[in-house]
């Protein structure tokens, strides 16, 4: 993927967010709203993932679940 499908891509996803908190479409300071909204999601799908490693490391047994 592109750097310019990518942001197509965000645009599409939290344009819409961005536009409800009163910034407005297509301004520098859209732009960066959005970028921003895509970085912390890509930031909290990391965080699961490491959390959830985390957690499964933690296992002493597959067969048990961890108590946390």
């Amino acid at each position: 993927m592109t750097p310019e499908q990518r942001f197509a891509e965000s645009e599409r996803d939290y344009g819409p967010v961005c536009e409800k908190k009163g910034v407005a479409r297509n301004s520098d300071k859209w732009r960066a709203c959005v970028e921003t909204e895509a970085l912390n999601a890509s930031l909290a799908t990391q965080r699961d993932y490491e959390q959830e490693m985390l957690r499964k490391r933690d296992c002493v047994s597959p067969l048990q679940a961890c108590q946390r």
